[in-house]
């Protein structure tokens, strides 16, 4: 019978590879948790500023979620972040995340990012854009969940 190793077990076999350059293939997971009420005036392209991350983080989408309750007839965002170095990408971590039915949605339901993760080149903004809005409910309570994984 063959052992097969992925490549995180394959980097742990030696210590050095994990601190190697900084790249360690352990991180520290954290989930920032932050909070937005709808006041029904949100439109088409707004943005909702999330979270501010350190340089070197890397969100995980299908580990970071939306939660709300009845936020109105339609309600569809974009995650992404204004990391200018490469590219500022909007939809870096869910593409038309549609959270009109409420719950608990995660950001990987829509595959963006899952096989290339994508860590931060300089302190960034995670940001929601609103793609699609519909008599949204004022004062529904909209809980961002933000796993990320910084090399600390």
């Amino acid at each position: 019978m063959a052992t097969i190793y992925t490549d995180l077990t394959r980097a742990s076999e030696d210590a050095k590879d994990r601190n190697e350059d900084g790249d360690k293939p352990f991180g520290d997971l954290r989930i920032a948790r932050a909070s937005y009420t709808l006041v029904d005036t949100e439109s088409v392209a707004d943005i909702i500023d999330i979270v501010k991350l350190p340089e070197g983080s890397t969100v995980i989408p299908h580990l970071s979620y939306v939660v709300l309750e009845n936020p109105g007839t339609s309600l569809t965002l974009d995650i992404g972040d204004d990391d200018a170095t490469t590219a500022v990408d909007p939809d870096r971590y869910a593409d038309a995340l549609d959270v009109a039915a409420g719950g608990a949605i995660s950001f990987g339901v829509t595959g963006v990012a899952a096989d290339a993760p994508y860590t931060l080149q300089a302190q960034s903004t995670i940001q929601a854009t609103v793609m699609v809005e519909s008599t949204l409910t004022a004062g529904a309570l909209v809980v961002f969940y933000v796993a990320y994984v910084t090399n600390s």
